[in-house]
């Protein structure tokens, strides 16, 4: 997987907050993280703004 900020290699790695522990993405250059949740809401973020 590449990262959409810098083009670079992506790794799967383990992460957890308060509630739960889940997987995301984390780049080797510029240490961009990427889960589900984060990709969803830029979905709806980019999806609002193109509306305006």
């Amino acid at each position: 997987m590449r990262c959409p900020k810098c083009q670079g290699l992506m790794y799967s790695e383990m992460f957890c907050d308060f509630i739960r522990i889940f997987i995301g993405w984390k780049c080797l250059n510029c240490g961009e993280v990427l889960d589900p949740v984060i990709v969803s809401n830029r979905r709806k973020s980019n999806s609002i703004q193109t509306a305006l």
